[in-house]
């Protein structure tokens, strides 16, 4: 499975439009963290695939804009996106990893349902 890219001129329609809710991973090819996240990332996509949808922002410079308006201050973040708005996860002490993110998701989509 591959995960769309996102960029400043197609973010909102894409992710606002969207009646699915959706998780956004903003990331840097550089970052260590962002590329040991990718295959957990891909199998969570795949296990939640018509219930959240997944998008990738890279940090390069068009897409510097949006960092700034959901305050990106590093990588990766992971924010879910609904009809309802928008929340970061925040980043564990120990980092990102399948469990942690299964747990969250499958949080917030009881949240969405509003179980």
């Amino acid at each position: 499975m591959k995960l769309e890219d996102l960029t400043v001129t197609n973010f909102a329609l894409k992710v606002f439009n969207d009646p699915v809710p959706c998780v956004v991973k903003f990331y840097r090819d550089t970052c260590f963290q962002c590329v040991a996240l990718k295959p957990i990332i891909l199998k969570l996509a795949e296990k939640y695939k018509g219930q959240l949808r997944f998008f990738l922002v890279h940090d390069k410079k068009d897409n510097k804009e949006l960092g700034k308006i959901f305050k990106i201050d590093g990588v990766p973040s992971i924010y879910f996106f609904s009809k309802k708005g928008y929340s970061e996860i925040p980043y564990p002490e120990y980092g990102f990893n399948e469990k942690f993110l299964d747990e969250k998701f499958a949080n917030y989509l009881q949240e969405q349902k509003g179980e």
